[in-house]
């Protein structure tokens, strides 16, 4: 058990080792205390898109555009279109002609089956 004195707002870091509740107990000043708790699970850390670069976001038809990413605790990344798969690759590139106006996805999984994703839209004139 950790005491703390008031404060206004305060964080405190935890890292458990396992499945963990924490219970906080506040004391009001005639003495009155409530309390609430949380249970924090662990596991595999989210799948999470650091980043994506694009070339260039208006270009003529077939000009060649170059789509880059950086990505944390993933376990596949794809590029669609053009079908780019990364595999568990954190930063990669693919490059693509694109004919008319292109939405690419950048997806990157998680372990767990998360998902985060990314579009970028590039025009073609």
């Amino acid at each position: 058990m950790q005491e703390l004195s008031a404060a206004v707002a305060r964080c405190v870091e935890i890292n458990p080792g396992a499945r963990t509740t924490y219970t906080l107990i506040v004391e009001g000043a005639g003495g009155k205390r409530v309390s609430r708790e949380i249970t924090v699970g662990i596991g595999a850390a989210k799948a999470r898109i650091v980043n994506v670069n694009i070339s260039a976001v208006d270009v003529k038809a077939g000009d060649t555009v170059s789509i880059c990413y950086t990505v944390a605790n993933a376990r596949a990344v794809t590029i669609d279109p053009p079908g780019y798969r990364g595999g568990a690759n954190t930063k990669g590139c693919t490059n693509d002609q694109p004919r008319k106006s292109t939405t690419y996805v950048v997806a990157a999984v998680g372990a767990g089956g998360d998902r985060d994703e990314e579009q970028v839209t590039v025009k073609v004139r």
